[in-house]
């Protein structure tokens, strides 16, 4: 058909297809050992032994369920080039199809199945031992818990992890014919781009460091672009060359285009740009103190923060420096349309600063004992601070019980830090040694209990157990207020 389509230059064959059926019946075959047109009913179970009579036995399996194999990347290509032509990444034979001839199919490292089968000439067997460890479920705080959690006792001679603390970077020591493969998650989590670290020398030891910092927090919704086309800029404690940080919209899979009409001006690192490196790392801020709770935590924190802002402070103060974490005193009690002309001016205030869903910037300090005092902390001492939000139900208004959000683009801790002198500091060592520090902390204990509606007497044993209080403020709060209601 495909001759006749070349010399008459045309897809057409319905006009020739009688003469095309006659000159296949009349043409020998090489299946039949004969001219189609000669089978007949006499010679049909001769036909038939003839294509089906000697089955050729289904091929063995060179590989086994479980072998690690390299797949090619260019079938039959350059067969015999010069460079390798199979995979860097390592799979498992899953099973066997026993043809002819046989074929498998495989699976990756962490069980993902690979689509389709391949033939032996398209596998090629490893003689590595490989042993896929997953992380163990669990809460890891730091780099050096998902290191400890990863770490094989049986391979320490061969594979160590170790976490430099001054450079958060986590290094990876290899020795001998070993591998480690290091998938998405962690690797990104431990610094890495997903690779695999190969030694192949028996006596020679291969050791990789992160290019990035380790975060155990790599998917916090914040992006960091670096690149190397600018000067270092001052990142919280330290110098970066911090192109900008991106907020995170979207869900996953979606296409997110953002257009950022303000220029952001930094000085360039140098004159002439040949290539641009622009790196992103994810980033999650977390932080909390020396592994030991300080501040109880509650849910009646924006009550402890409303008592001591209106309680502490004066009326100069609460209508200047407070308003600059959106605080307005209430003047009457609310109404809940913002723009009605008989709710107070607080709330008046506070709507004009985000109607329309207009992004606020926001600055105030942080409501807990450890930061009423005066005394610095010592160093070396790792602060951690979980800050919990409320729900918008608690902290919103609205007219028709529309269900609204509060959206965080952005948070920042600020941090004083002191350079005291060496003299200080070698005292405070000396001082260390013999007793631990301590801090006068004056503690502010908020405690909740229900009175029941219509009750026009209410006891409660046990407010306070231990010291007496220097003060004690009792408040009334609705149960729609505390529990929240649009």
């Amino acid at each position: 058909m495909w001759k006749y389509f070349t010399s008459q230059n045309t897809y057409t064959y319905l006009n020739v297809l009688q003469k095309l059926v006659q000159s296949y019946n009349n043409t020998y075959n090489s299946s039949i050992k004969r001219r189609p047109i000669e089978v007949n009913s006499e010679n049909e179970r001769e036909v038939w032994f003839t294509l089906y009579g000697k089955k050729s036995p289904p091929s063995t399996c060179v590989l086994n369920v479980g072998d690690i194999v390299r797949i090619s990347n260019k079938k039959f290509t350059f067969e015999k080039g010069y460079e390798t032509n199979f995979s860097e990444e390592l799979f498992a034979v899953s099973e066997c199809v026993k043809r002819s001839p046989s074929v498998y199919r495989i699976k990756d490292l962490l069980g993902e199945p690979v689509l389709g089968t391949f033939y032996l000439q398209e596998l090629q067997k490893g003689d590595n031992k490989v042993i896929g460890r997953r992380v163990p479920p669990g809460f890891y705080e730091t780099v050096p818990d998902i290191l400890k959690g990863i770490a094989l006792e049986e391979f320490r001679d061969k594979i160590t992890f170790k976490f430099n603390e001054s450079t958060k970077r986590v290094q990876i020591k290899v020795k001998g014919k070993a591998r480690v493969i290091l998938h998405d998650g962690l690797s990104q989590m431990l610094g890495f781009d997903p690779t695999e670290i190969v030694s192949n020398h028996p006596n020679i030891e291969t050791v990789v460091e992160s290019p990035l910092v380790a975060d155990p927090w790599a998917h916090y919704r914040v992006l960091f672009l670096y690149t190397d086309i600018v000067e270092p800029q001052i990142v919280g404690d330290a110098f970066a060359p911090l192109l900008r940080i991106v907020n995170v919209t979207g869900s996953d899979g979606e296409m997110v285009c953002v257009q950022y009409d303000r220029p952001h001006y930094i000085p360039p690192s140098r004159k002439i740009i040949d290539t641009i490196e622009i790196v992103i790392r994810t980033h999650r801020v977390d932080v909390s103190l020396n592994d030991r709770i300080i501040s109880s935590a509650s849910n009646t924190y924006p009550y402890r923060a409303y008592l001591q802002t209106l309680l502490n402070y004066g009326e100069d103060a609460k209508k200047s420096l407070l308003s600059c974490e959106a605080f307005f005193k209430d003047d009457k009690p609310y109404q809940v349309d913002p723009v009605s002309e008989e709710t107070c001016e607080s709330l008046k205030k506070r709507y004009q600063l985000m109607a329309n869903s207009r992004t606020l910037d926001m600055i105030g300090k942080l409501h807990c004992d450890v930061f009423q005092q005066n005394r610095l902390m010592l160093n070396l001492v790792d602060m951690k601070i979980k800050m919990i939000r409320s729900k918008p139900i608690f902290c919103l208004f609205s007219t028709n019980n529309s269900e609204y959000n509060v959206v965080l683009e952005h948070a920042s801790l600020f941090v004083r830090k002191v350079k005291v002198s060496p003299d200080v500091s070698l005292g405070h060592a000396k001082a260390l040694e013999k007793t631990s520090a301590k801090y006068p902390i004056y503690r502010v204990v908020c405690k909740t209990y229900s009175v029941p509606k219509g009750s026009l007497s209410f006891m409660q044993d046990n407010v306070f157990l231990g010291s007496m209080p220097k003060r004690l403020i009792i408040t009334f709060v609705k149960n729609a207020a505390i529990n929240g209601q649009y």
